[in-house]
């Protein structure tokens, strides 16, 4: 959608939102972006003061035992699912099931998007 030569951050449309990554991608390319569910964040509400910069809201289609003492929690951004790892405290804390509707938070530096060419 765009990039910025300063920052050499690029920003992809993913789901209902976008997000910013870093990528040498010009602008009209797909891209594929690898998030790993052990760098997604959840919150309940939409984030302020943290440096954290890609926030999209969805809603938990599924949850998942992992092990012992973490869950694999699907959401739904809108026509991409994002899968993060929490601990079970965080998933008994925070409430969280099917249906709820959570904030997914990944910082930038996590992310990489490797350009497909066709």
């Amino acid at each position: 959608m765009a990039f910025d030569p300063n920052t050499h951050l690029a920003e992809v449309a993913v789901g209902n939102g976008a997000i910013r990554i870093h990528s040498d991608a010009k602008v009209g390319t797909r891209v594929r972006v690898q998030l790993l569910a052990r760098d997604i964040i959840l919150a309940l509400r939409p984030p302020t003061g943290l440096s954290v910069r890609n926030a999209l809201p969805g809603v938990i289609e599924k949850i998942e035992r992992d092990d012992e003492y973490s869950d694999l929690v699907f959401v739904n951004i809108g026509d991409a699912i994002v899968i993060s790892r929490v601990t079970r405290v965080a998933t008994e804390s925070l409430d969280l099931g099917v249906r709820s509707s959570v904030w997914v938070l990944v910082k930038a530096v996590s992310m990489r998007g490797h350009a497909l060419f066709s």
